[in-house]
C-alpha cells in the first residue's frame, strides 16, 4: 500500500494521508535499461497526468528510474515509472490512469504505436532472462563460403567482471568428423578469433577454458552455404557475352538479327554434320530364344534327311 514501505518493489512512500496529485512524467536522462529515442521521449512526456498518492518517495539502490514525477512545471526527483532488480525483475508505475495515455496517443496520432511500443519495451525487459554464465561464446549461425567466420568469447570472474587472462581453445568439427583447432586472441576485455573461410557444410564447435581450477565450456553449431553465382547477377551482361563470343570464335546476334541467323550458320565452314556410330556386343548364350530357334532348325533338317535317307 502507498504510505508504507514497498521494499519488494524498490521504493517507498511516506506520509500520503490519502491525498493525491495529478502528475506528469519526465524522462530520466540516466536511464539505460532499454532505449527510447529523443522523439519518443518528447511524445511520452506529453502524455496526460496520472493520479499519484501524495508523499515523499525514495528508491532503493538497485532501482532504475525511467520517469520522474512532474507536478505542473515543477520537475521533482520522485519516481513515476521504475524498474527494480532484487530477487527478480519488477516494474512499477506509481499512479493510476495509464489508460489515458493510450487514448491520448490515438487522439493525437490516430494510432496506438507509441504507447504499444513503450509497453512492449518494458515487457521485453522484464521477460528477458539474465545470462548468468561465466563463459560465453558467440558466432553467427549461417555463413556463405566466401565469408570469414569470426568467434567472440567473454569470460567473467565471480564478481561478473570481464577478464581475459586464461587461454581459450576452440575446436571445430565438420561433417566428416575432421577436427580443426584454434586459439582465441585477446581483444580488449574479450576474446576473438577469425578462422577464415570454410567449405560448404554443417559444423559444430566446442570452446573451453579454465578459471580458478573450474573448467568452463561453450558449444554450438553453424552452417556454411555455397554461393549460387547465377542468383547474384540476374541481369544479362550483353557486353561480357559479346566479348566471350568474340574470343571463342562465336557469334553475337541481336534480337532484330535473328532472321539472318540461318544464313550466318550456313556461311561458316567449320559447321559440318557429325555421324556417330556405336557397336554393341552381346553373348549369344544370353539369347535363349535364338538358341532354341537354331536347335529347332537343325532338328527339322535332321528329320528331313532321315526321312529321305540322306545322311
Amino acid at each position: 500500500k502507498f504510505g508504507q514501505v514497498n521494499r519488494n518493489l524498490g521504493f517507498r512512500n511516506v506520509g500520503s494521508g490519502g491525498k493525491t496529485n495529478a502528475v506528469l512524467g519526465k524522462i530520466h536522462e540516466g536511464f539505460s535499461l532499454f532505449k527510447l529515442d529523443q522523439l519518443e521521449q518528447n511524445k511520452i512526456q506529453d502524455f496526460p497526468p496520472l493520479t499519484v498518492p501524495f508523499g515523499r518517495y525514495t528508491v532503493s539502490n538497485n532501482t532504475s528510474v525511467l520517469m520522474h514525477q512532474r507536478i505542473g512545471t515543477l520537475n521533482t526527483k520522485y519516481p513515476l515509472v521504475i524498474f527494480s532488480e532484487l530477487n527478480k525483475k519488477m516494474g512499477s508505475i506509481l499512479g493510476e490512469g495509464i489508460w489515458r495515455w493510450r487514448i491520448h496517443n490515438f487522439d493525437k496520432y490516430e494510432n496506438h504505436n507509441l504507447f504499444d511500443d513503450f509497453i512492449s519495451k518494458t515487457i521485453q525487459f522484464l521477460a528477458l532472462k539474465e545470462d548468468k554464465r561465466k563463459f560465453r561464446v558467440e558466432v553467427d549461425h549461417k555463413f556463405l563460403e566466401n565469408q570469414s567466420i569470426e568467434f567472440k568469447s567473454e569470460l567473467y570472474n565471480k564478481n561478473y567482471e570481464l577478464i581475459n587472462d586464461p587461454e581459450v581453445e576452440l575446436s571445430i568439427r565438420d561433417d566428416n568428423d575432421k577436427i580443426f583447432k584454434y586459439s582465441f586472441n585477446r581483444t580488449g576485455d574479450f576474446y576473438t578469433v577469425d578462422i577464415g573461410h570454410l567449405p560448404e557444410g554443417r559444423y559444430t564447435y566446442f570452446a573451453k577454458t579454465s578459471l580458478n581450477g573450474e573448467e568452463l565450456n561453450g558449444s554450438g553449431s553453424f552452417v556454411v552455404s555455397s554461393i549460387q553465382l547465377e542468383k547474384t547477377e540476374v541481369t544479362a551482361n550483353h557486353i561480357m557475352m559479346r566479348s566471350l563470343s568474340k574470343r571463342t570464335g562465336g557469334l553475337s546476334i541481336a534480337p532484330e538479327q535473328l532472321v539472318n541467323l540461318g544464313d550466318s550458320l550456313q556461311r561458316r565452314g567449320d559447321l559440318k554434320p557429325v555421324i556417330y556410330e556405336k557397336t554393341d556386343f552381346e553373348n549369344v548364350m544370353d539369347l535363349e530364344w535364338l538358341l532354341f530357334l537354331i536347335i529347332l532348325i537343325f532338328s527339322f533338317e535332321w528329320m528331313l534327311r532321315k526321312q529321305n535317307g540322306i545322311f
